[in-house]
């Protein structure tokens, strides 16, 4: 090894020997410190891989929590849509369905005015009008059954009212006299006391006329709408 600097000199040879024992111990210092840093770095990298994961996974859930939430709103603003549109077809359907007395509404009827048997009454309705002839026909039952007189249908008046409007929904009439006395046969009270349970007349209320005859009630079956 002839051909290494200072291989013949002892003083060369001290001191190269210095040089790279010196040399070994900076190094080993080097790699000691590059393990610890290198063991510290990835601790580091492995907290900061951890807290972007969970800020990513915490991001990810906001936007899934927010996307929820607009669904949610559009489906309860196509809720609150096709309920208003159901609605509107129910109200149309029942705007367009023809008025009839039920089964329950016929046999409550006719338990309240059966004790007035014999009671005289007028109906009116409009001439050529099928919906209010079929209408009155369930209260023409319901006076049969209960006793009340319509005289076989003398006391059934189909009218046409020429220049007048037509009568709107179901009337309870009674004579002018005794309108103006505050008077009228007693069978007339349970009459409108019903039907205002029903919804077809408002509470106590009665129109007075000259077509009703003292002993009479009338009752006025006019178009739906």
């Amino acid at each position: 090894m002839t051909w290494y600097p200072g291989w013949d000199s002892l003083d060369s040879v001290r001191t190269w020997h210095t040089v790279f024992e010196i040399s070994g111990i900076a190094i080993l210092a080097l790699l000691v410190g590059a393990e610890i840093l290198a063991f510290q770095y990835g601790q580091r990298k492995d907290e900061l891989t951890a807290i972007a994961e969970s800020s990513a996974e915490t991001k990810r859930k906001s936007d899934a929590d927010a996307a929820e939430a607009r669904r949610k709103a559009d489906v309860g603003v196509l809720q609150e849509r096709l309920s208003a549109a159901d609605k509107k077809v129910t109200d149309l359907e029942k705007q367009q369905a023809p008025r009839r007395l039920t089964d329950q509404q016929k046999q409550t009827l006719t338990a309240a005015l059966s004790p007035h048997k014999g009671q005289k009454v007028v109906v009116l309705t409009i001439l050529g009008n099928a919906e209010c002839k079929r209408f009155m026909e369930d209260f023409l039952a319901v006076f049969d059954a209960a006793g009340w007189d319509y005289g076989r249908g003398d006391r059934v008046i189909y009218g046409n009212f020429g220049n007048t409007a037509d009568p709107i929904g179901v009337t309870v009439l009674v004579n002018t006299v005794l309108g103006d006395q505050k008077k009228g046969p007693v069978a007339l009270l349970p009459l409108m006391e019903t039907l205002a349970a029903f919804g077809l007349v408002p509470p106590m209320t009665v129109t007075r006329s000259n077509d009703v005859r003292p002993e009479e009630v009338g009752l006025v079956i006019g178009r739906k709408t």
